[in-house]
C-alpha cells in the first residue's frame, strides 16, 4: 500500500494505491479529504452519506463537487448562506462521504439531502447512513468488504 498526501492550504489531500486481494493486477485508489477546519465542539452533528448515482460514469466525484451540492441545496431550500460544512472522510470508490455540520443546521441539512435529485445533472439518491454527536468512521467497513470478512467485530 502507498499513501500520498498533498495539503493545500488547511485542507489535506490523501491519496492511497493498494492491490485488491481478489485481483491479481488491479489497484483499489481512495481519495480521502479533510476540508478546512473548523473548530471542534460537542454541538457538531456527523453525517455518514452514500450517493447513489443513476449513472456513476458521467459524473466526477469529488470533496469540493459533493461539498458546493450539498451547500447549494442549503441555499436553495433554506435561503441559508454560506454554511459551516467539514467533509471528515472520502471515498470515491464507495461513493460515500462523512460530514459535519453544527447542531443548528441539523435539521435544514437532513431535510436538504432527502430533496436533492441531481449531482452534477446526473439524476443521484443521497442515502443517510447515519447521524451521531460523535465522530462517524466507514474505514472499517471498507477494509472488510475487501477483504470479505463478516461485519460483525470479533
Amino acid at each position: 500500500m502507498r499513501e500520498f498526501r498533498q495539503n493545500i492550504g488547511a485542507a489535506q489531500i490523501t491519496k492511497t494505491i493498494s492491490s485488491l486481494p481478489f485481483a491479481t493486477n488491479a489497484l483499489a485508489i481512495e481519495y480521502r479529504y479533510s476540508g478546512h477546519r473548523m473548530k471542534r465542539t460537542s454541538k457538531d452533528y456527523y453525517f455518514d452519506i452514500k450517493l447513489k448515482l443513476r449513472d456513476p460514469d458521467t459524473v466526477i466525484l469529488t470533496p469540493a463537487l459533493f461539498r458546493n451540492c450539498v451547500l447549494n441545496a442549503l441555499e436553495s431550500f433554506f435561503c441559508e448562506e454560506k454554511p459551516t460544512m467539514e467533509i471528515v472522510k472520502f471515498c470515491v470508490l464507495q461513493q460515500r462521504v462523512i460530514f459535519r455540520v453544527p447542531e443548528e443546521l441539523y435539521d435544514m441539512t437532513r431535510i436538504s439531502l432527502e430533496l436533492i435529485g441531481h449531482y452534477q445533472e446526473t439524476p443521484c439518491h443521497f442515502q443517510v447512513l447515519q447521524t451521531s454527536k460523535s465522530t462517524l468512521d466507514f474505514e472499517k467497513d471498507i477494509e472488510k468488504n475487501l477483504i470479505g470478512l463478516p461485519n460483525s467485530e470479533d
